[in-house]
């Protein structure tokens, strides 16, 4: 299962309380594990600007307390200022981060990160930051998506704006598949990041999301609760586990959703699979692996009217 918190070794933290100048924006292509971490910190019991670029860009970020007991807060905002979407806002108490911090987020507009102390001990923030440019990037839309749904086993939504996601335990779940095609890429290059970016429809919080390597192909006009193409039953219905997913999910985590706020995802694992060949690119599964109420997760989809609301795959390659 790929991690979604950025870990790094302290002999690689660049301790500075300098921001890092759009200039000074590390370009793609890079190993991340091999690049400096930039720092900033603040004590101010108020909420602080610590960092800001306007290109678009990857981010990946770690943040924690000096003293295990303090409490403080993190925004990190999809743009230079706090006016763009916020993409996450994590809450530490008694030192400790309540919910997943992502790594290797995408931005078109850049990032701003703020943050909240406690007047007394220091907040620290590494992040890095990679540029986004030429060839060295693709931003690829699905070339299907679509979900399917428990309560109307035989219904396809492949036309739908919207796809779905939850998990009731009362016979109305809803799972959603995606597929992209990695050809535009070209051959002999390498994956370094890719990073699956959603814009929710809806507000709730998820407890484990699950994102899967899909086993088995798929159509998107076609695939039912019942069937993964017309005529062609799913393992078991709704997809099985280790016959039609992976089991292993390639990203794991809960996390709180807000409407019209962009999520980021790391899946460059399988990303990479499929574009080494090593598993056949049919895409993945996200669902809610645990029971988790009533309400519905509901995402744009590839047909959603307005461009900017579709979900996006950003891929950094080298070579």
């Amino acid at each position: 299962m790929a991690t979604n918190k950025f870990e790094y070794s302290p002999s690689t933290v660049e301790s500075t309380t300098e921001a890092i100048l759009e200039a000074q924006s590390l370009l793609p292509g890079a190993d991340l594990s091999a690049l400096s971490i930039n720092t900033r910190e603040t004590k101010a019991n108020a909420k602080t600007l610590l960092y800001s670029v306007n290109t678009p860009s990857y981010l990946a970020l770690t943040a924690f307390y000096e003293v295990a007991g303090s409490n403080g807060q993190l925004w990190v905002y999809a743009g230079r200022d706090d006016g763009y979407p916020l993409v996450m806002n994590c809450l530490f108490s008694g030192g400790e981060c309540k919910v997943p911090i992502p790594t290797m987020l995408y931005s078109p507009n850049g990032w701003s990160i703020y943050c909240q102390g406690d007047a007394t001990n220091y907040m620290r923030i590494g992040f890095q930051v990679s540029r986004v440019g030429g060839a060295s990037s693709q931003i690829l839309y699905p070339g299907q998506d679509t979900y399917i749904n428990e309560a109307l086993p035989t219904t396809n939504y492949g036309s739908a704006a919207t796809i779905q996601l939850r998990d009731t335990g009362a016979g109305s779940d809803c799972r959603s598949l995606m597929k992209f095609d990695l050809s535009v890429i070209g051959t002999g290059k390498t994956i370094n990041m890719a990073s699956l970016s959603l814009k929710s429809n809806s507000t709730r919080l998820v407890t484990d999301w699950r994102i899967n390597a899909m086993l088995t192909d798929w159509t998107d006009s076609q695939a039912t609760w019942q069937v993964r193409k017309t005529g062609i039953n799913w393992g078991a219905d709704g997809c099985q586990s280790g016959v039609d997913f992976r089991t292993i999910p390639e990203w794991q985590g809960n996390i709180s959703i807000a409407q019209n706020v962009r999520y980021s995802f790391d899946i460059t694992n399988v990303v990479r699979e499929w574009y080494e060949g090593s598993i056949p690119n049919y895409g993945i599964l996200l669902w809610f692996g645990t029971v988790d109420g009533l309400n519905v997760v509901t995402p744009y989809s590839v047909q959603a009217a307005a461009q900017a609301d579709r979900p996006i795959l950003s891929v950094s390659v080298s070579g």
